[in-house]
């Protein structure tokens, strides 16, 4: 028989049982088989660190994207204003101020002496807004211009001078030829609202001096030969390549045919290229019809009739009759035969 023992307040609380004894936080970790100790990792304390980093970290990621969308707008907002700065300063730098061609020679004149006008017509081609074509005025006599005899010893220093007093208008230049002693000189001066030439001519070099002629027109000048054309040119494009650039010289004048209701035009028309009318004495030839629209027929150099086997249509027969042609066999000037009703 087992000696009796008296249970304590542990024993009570363990019915009995031997109590549990929780290792002393003093205590040393129990050891592992190569001799190392195993350490306790509070759990808990770990979950809470990992997840104060994970906020720490979207919170840094939030704040660069912050930052780097601010960055983009600043830059943004920057670039915009420095380019409509450019933008403004370039259109403040290239706005000139409005001037007509009167204006051009009576400033001109300061420089140029010449009391005579003119002999030349321009033969600048302008495209006015609005047409798909160019038009050449040929007219003398609506020019403003001053020309006259400029002594050869003189002649260089005056075309320089009146060449400054242009270019301080703001005309850009182009030389076409840079003349000598045998050859005139020619050079175009544009602006968005009047174009000039100045050309110098050397025919009489040794006797009345240099030939000097400043002649200029206002391009809106230029609008009403533009409109004049417009039909033959929407005519004329109909049946030619539209990707040439070509245009007209003078205002059409159109005549009766023998016909009733039928009407006739030539006038001269051309590729333009570099600035210039590449066939001046090519002459397009139109016909109205009572129907009242224009109609193209062909090409004729000034000097040739066109010869009578190519008017082989009705509508051409009747708006040509009677006009010469050109017997191709015998090269002899007939007119055009048409046996229809009149």
């Amino acid at each position: 028989m087992n000696p009796q023992r008296n249970l304590n307040d542990s024993d009570i609380e363990n019915a009995g049982h031997p109590g549990y004894v929780s290792p002393s936080a003093n205590a040393a970790p129990k050891p592992l088989s190569d001799g190392k100790y195993a350490q306790l990792v509070p759990h808990q304390k770990g979950v809470r660190s990992f997840h104060a980093l994970k906020v720490i970290l979207i919170s840094g990621l939030l704040l660069a994207a912050g930052i780097g969308v601010i960055a983009v707008v600043l830059l943004f907002a920057q670039s915009s204003t420095k380019r409509t700065t450019n933008e403004q300063k370039k259109a403040g730098e290239t706005k000139l101020d409005p001037l007509t061609a009167q204006q051009t020679i009576e400033r001109t004149a300061v420089y140029f002496k010449g009391q005579e006008k003119a002999k030349t017509p321009l033969t600048i081609p302008i495209k006015v807004k609005g047409k798909n074509f160019y038009t050449v005025i040929p007219d003398v006599d609506i020019l403003q211009s001053l020309a006259g005899y400029v002594p050869k010893e003189m002649s260089k220093q005056q075309r320089e001078s009146i060449e400054k007093s242009l270019d301080y208008d703001k005309f850009v230049k182009k030389v076409f030829s840079e003349g000598d002693e045998k050859t005139a000189y020619l050079a175009d001066f544009t602006r968005d609202d009047v174009v000039c030439q100045l050309s110098v001519d050397p025919a009489e070099h040794d006797t009345k001096g240099d030939w000097t002629e400043l002649r200029c027109l206002d391009v809106s000048a230029y609008t009403p030969y533009a409109d004049a054309q417009q039909p033959l040119a929407k005519a004329y494009s109909a049946v030619t390549s539209t990707a040439a650039h070509y245009g007209f010289i003078g205002k059409p004048v159109p005549k009766d045919g023998a016909l009733s209701g039928y009407k006739l035009v030539e006038i001269p028309v051309g590729a333009v290229t570099n600035q210039r009318m590449t066939t001046p004495d090519n002459l397009g030839m139109f016909y109205q019809m009572p129907d009242g629209l224009w109609y193209y027929f062909r090409d004729r150099n000034r000097d040739v009739y066109v010869e009578c086997e190519n008017f082989t249509g009705e509508n051409q027969r009747r708006a040509y009759a009677d006009q010469p042609c050109r017997r191709r066999s015998t090269g002899t000037i007939e007119t055009v035969k048409y046996g229809g009703k009149r």
